[in-house]
């Protein structure tokens, strides 16, 4: 049995703590968060992380699910402790500070996973695949649209979120995902422009709400990722258009968990490619970092591969118009 310990119960550490029940081979150890009580599942609770390193809880695996701001510190220590650590996203909000998490793993042997639910998406892993065997041919313009609503009832006064310093931006806390599904299918990309602002929100955020941003991909394409959280009363759109040298794909759904448009030279979807998982997209990331952990070496290329998305990051809104 596998011990997971879940440092932050928020929105997200919720979500794992289902997860992990629901994952045979794993159990959750410890829940680590200020306002823990002893009444969750019967866990052993802490109040602080320093309170469970002092302990003698038995962890195998720390999933990190606090505020972006506290990444990179907790991350640190979990790591100099001798942890394997699961950073929810944004990993870091700097790119230097993931480049000394990586330099910590590699020197302890120890692994960093991230979460990336998306990627396992059933109609997103059929992409990454049509991609992958050339089915698309040069991909010459994607386009993602990412049209939500977050207003007062999510940026709330007391709250972190849609503070500079320590949310980062709608690109680190809502968007990050799909920064990542357009590297992770497509390659590596650079920035050519990237305009951003606060329209809806100005007298509730310090960041913006707005942005367009566009892309080169390596292999000589396009990317055009139009966000915004200023869509009233509730979400719009979330979308990938993809016209490519043979033929046109959309993906769509809240998730990237639909394909609404194929067409393709000499090929002929089916939905029966797009079966749905026994699991959620949030249980595979988990079951793939299982897999993975008592592996001899960590994926070097992985974490330098995160390390390059949150610098993508940090120079679309150091450029920003």
């Amino acid at each position: 049995m596998i011990n997971i310990a879940i440092l932050g119960l928020g929105f997200m550490g919720k979500k794992y703590l289902t997860a992990i029940e629901e994952i045979d081979e794993a159990q959750v150890s410890a829940i680590i968060d200020d306002s823990a009580t002893e009444n969750i599942a019967n866990i052993p609770y802490f109040k602080s992380l320093d309170d469970v390193l002092c302990s003698e809880i038995k962890m195998d695996l720390v999933v990190i699910s606090t505020p972006n701001y506290l990444h990179f510190s907790q991350a640190k220590t979990l790591l100099e402790h001798g942890y394997h650590i699961l950073i929810e996203k944004p990993f870091c909000l700097k790119g230097s500070d993931m480049e000394v998490l990586i330099k910590i793993a590699q020197e302890k042997q120890l692994k960093i996973f991230f979460s990336t639910p998306n990627r396992f998406s059933p109609a997103l892993a059929w992409l990454k695949k049509i991609q992958s065997e050339n089915i698309l041919g040069q991909s010459y313009l994607v386009q993602v649209n990412c049209f939500w609503n977050r207003d007062q009832r999510y940026y709330t006064p007391q709250s972190w979120k849609g503070k500079k310093e320590l949310d980062g931006g709608t690109l680190y806390t809502q968007f990050f995902h799909f920064l990542d599904l357009i590297l992770f299918t497509f390659g590596k990309a650079e920035l050519l422009s990237s305009y951003m602002g606060t329209f809806r929100h100005q007298s509730l955020i310090e960041i913006e709400d707005t942005g367009v941003l566009t892309l080169k991909l390596a292999t000589g394409g396009l990317v055009n990722f139009n966000f915004t959280t200023a869509v009233w009363d509730k979400n719009m759109e979330t979308s990938m258009n993809i016209i490519a040298e043979n033929g046109s794909v959309k993906i769509s759904g809240q998730y990237f968990d639909e394909v609404s448009l194929c067409n393709l030279k000499n090929y002929k979807f089916s939905l029966y490619e797009i079966t749905d998982n026994e699991y959620s997209n949030l249980q595979l990331n988990l079951k793939y970092a299982l897999k993975k952990l008592y592996d001899t070496e960590c994926d070097l290329e992985e974490m330098l591969y995160h390390q390059n998305l949150i610098s993508l990051v940090e120079n679309i809104y150091r450029n920003s118009k």
